[in-house]
């Protein structure tokens, strides 16, 4: 009972290997079977016989001309038990009276745009939820799930596009995330015709429904009070490693809104499972954060994690002795940026022995652990670790 966009009209028929079609009804009517389209989906066929189209402007009521987008009207011609007059579907399209490729001369509905009571209007830029979840089909790197917020502040209306973060799109770097936010932006920006602000959310955290999905929060008819919780900052990684990559470890990371409860509803999860924290460390941007773990069972963690709704995901770090004595970490550093490696992030790690450790991530980790195994240092199997 709700209006899909082409594009995802073409990934239902790509996944399941059939010709998709669309078929309009209202129960007000006589429920589907109003108008249907064709193999050239060219737009949708009315019948006519039966039921009498008009387009009229959604404010003035006028008649629109052919072509142009107005909310549908019909009246019914056979129906005997409740007859309607001009009723208002409040389904925005237009209307051709053309002949169609396939033969048919019956006037045709173009898809549905919208409809003229979830219409939003943003700072004079009329704004509809399908153009926005067009845009991120099309994009093909964002979830298709999203929740659109619109608010006023200081007699400005802003709107805010939260979308969930895909496990196929979660990455290990708050660089690439925020790289992601931004196209995401300029997609809808180009769809729309008007700056938003995007905000990532943890998978499955968007209501979903059971009928019409609700993609709209207008904060503007809403009477409400603002709060602000504490965040839960930070993001998380852990790793174990693997049998065939001796000099790596494996890092758990996790992908965390910037709302209360959420990281220790990570480390609940993890204490349940029984798994230890054996180090972490937290980046967080102004809308999520993300944690890097190293932990007893990583494998297990990232399950367990990804059981509940998080996205995680194993990186290989390397781990690495350091002896208490004042610049080991500058002359360690100094010989991975002497091998033109870029380091990426590092912290601190617990082994409950008397020397310093830390975690490296660098752009080409067997590079840096074949420079690093030239010195003095020594690293730090995943064994050790559990």
């Amino acid at each position: 009972a709700e209006p899909w966009t082409e594009q995802m009209r073409k990934q239902i028929e790509e996944k399941l290997h059939i010709n998709a079609f669309d078929i309009y009804g209202l129960s007000e009517v006589m429920g589907p079977g109003v108008a249907c389209d064709c193999i050239y989906h060219k737009g949708l066929h009315v019948y006519e016989d039966h039921f009498m189209p008009e387009i009229i402007h959604p404010e003035t009521l006028a008649p629109v001309a052919e072509g142009e987008t107005g909310e549908l009207v019909f009246t019914t011609l056979t129906k005997e038990g409740l007859p309607l007059l001009r009723y208002r579907t409040r389904d925005l399209t237009s209307i051709s009276y053309d002949k169609c490729e396939c033969g048919r001369t019956m006037a045709r509905i173009s898809r549905f745009k919208g409809r003229s009571d979830d219409m939003l209007i943003i700072r004079g830029v009329n704004v509809f939820p399908s153009q926005v979840e067009a845009a991120l089909l099309e994009m093909g790197e964002a979830s298709p799930h999203y929740m659109m917020v619109v608010d006023r502040v200081n007699n400005l209306d802003t709107l805010e596009v939260q979308v969930e973060v895909d496990e196929k799109f979660f990455f290990d770097k708050i660089s690439e995330l925020e790289n992601l936010t931004k196209k995401i932006a300029h997609v809808i920006q180009q769809a729309i015709g008007l700056a938003v602000k995007v905000k990532l959310v943890e998978p499955k955290s968007i209501e979903r429904s059971m009928g019409n999905a609700v993609h709209v929060m207008d904060k503007r008819k809403l009477v409400y009070r603002r709060t602000n919780p504490l965040l839960a900052r930070g993001l998380g990684f852990c790793l174990r490693q693997n049998k065939e990559d001796i000099m790596f470890v494996n890092q758990l990371s996790v992908f965390i809104e910037n709302r209360e409860g959420r990281l220790e509803k990570v480390l609940d999860i993890l204490k349940q499972n029984n798994i230890n924290i054996i180090s972490l460390s937290l980046a967080d941007s102004s809308d999520f954060g993300l944690l890097r773990m190293i932990v007893s069972n990583p494998e297990e963690g990232k399950n367990a994690l990804k059981e509940a709704g998080f996205s995680a995901m194993l990186t290989k770090v390397l781990a690495v002795k350091l002896s208490h004595q004042v610049g080991q970490l500058q002359v360690l550093l100094s010989e991975i940026c002497k091998a033109g490696i870029n380091i990426e992030y590092t912290y601190a790690l617990a082994t409950g022995n008397d020397d310093a450790s830390i975690v490296i991530k660098t752009a080409d980790l067997e590079k840096a652990a074949e420079v690093l195994n030239k010195t003095s240092v020594e690293l730090i199997r995943a064994a050790e670790l559990g």
